[in-house]
């Protein structure tokens, strides 16, 4: 839900990485490098052992795994997500200090017991006006 996925996503859609079948659009989220920004997400379907990771990639290829910033995550990234039925569920994740980009990639991953679901938000990283 926020920053906006990208056009024509479908939740029952599974194992399309890296976004859901989908192709890039217009970041409709402006960042600037080392800000804390919140990720929310809905669930209509829960499952029991949900587990989500969030992922950027300035060149929407190489994704680098975002650690959530409340230290709920394990090694790899994820964190446990999408296990009860809510309006929305809210991460924050702290971008890289050194990031800039026109169109990055956010891709939000949850693994569940009936497979990966996959959605990707196109975003731009830049340093704003009287911040740099």
């Amino acid at each position: 839900m926020d920053p906006v996925p990208r056009a024509g996503t479908l939740a029952q859609q599974m194992g399309l990485a890296p976004c859901g079948g989908r192709s890039r659009g217009f970041a409709h989220t402006i960042t600037e490098p080392g800000s804390l920004n919140p990720v929310v997400w809905g669930v209509k379907h829960p499952a029991l052992d949900g587990n989500c990771t969030v992922k950027l990639a300035p060149d929407g290829v190489l994704f680098d795994t975002l650690l959530p910033n409340d230290g709920s995550a394990d090694a790899t990234g994820r964190f446990p997500c999408g296990r009860k039925s809510t309006y929305e569920e809210t991460k924050s994740f702290r971008f890289p200090k050194t990031l800039t980009c026109d169109q990055c990639v956010l891709q939000w991953v949850w693994e569940t017991y009936q497979g990966v679901f996959y959605q990707c938000a196109d975003i731009e990283v830049a340093f704003l006006a009287g911040n740099v």
